[in-house]
């Protein structure tokens, strides 16, 4: 349930962000903000894309990732989340980006790929 206090009561500050303005620390993380910012209709493209696909994202989806979520300004430890889910060396920011989309793709697969029913 949706806390309703006034901020005072709660002991937050007025400049006190919200865990959603925070930068994500892990894959995980990521993928979850992620999920929820993308259309449904984003979501079933990117789910039913081949791997092979998946670098096309990185042009708007991979500079949104670099933004939003500090890999540009140092989240170390997003990009150490980056690397116990890459099967190859992380030598850009642009390569924790692609981890993440890779893992987001796996994810929706999962949820948002159109089936076809008998």
């Amino acid at each position: 349930m949706m806390n309703t206090d006034p901020p005072h009561r709660t002991g937050y500050k007025s400049d006190h962000h919200s865990p959603q303005d925070q930068p994500p620390k892990t894959v995980q993380e990521a993928i979850h903000k992620l999920i929820n910012d993308l259309s449904l209709k984003e979501k079933t493209t990117i789910a039913n894309m081949a791997e092979d696909e998946l670098m096309n994202l990185n042009a708007f989806l991979g500079r949104y990732i670099l933004d939003k979520f500090g890999l540009w300004s140092g989240n170390e430890e997003l990009v150490e989340s980056c690397l116990t889910f890459a099967d190859y060396p992380l030598h850009t920011e642009d390569d924790a980006a692609a981890v993440i989309i890779k893992e987001l793709w796996h994810q929706l697969r999962r949820t948002h790929r159109l089936r076809i029913i008998k």
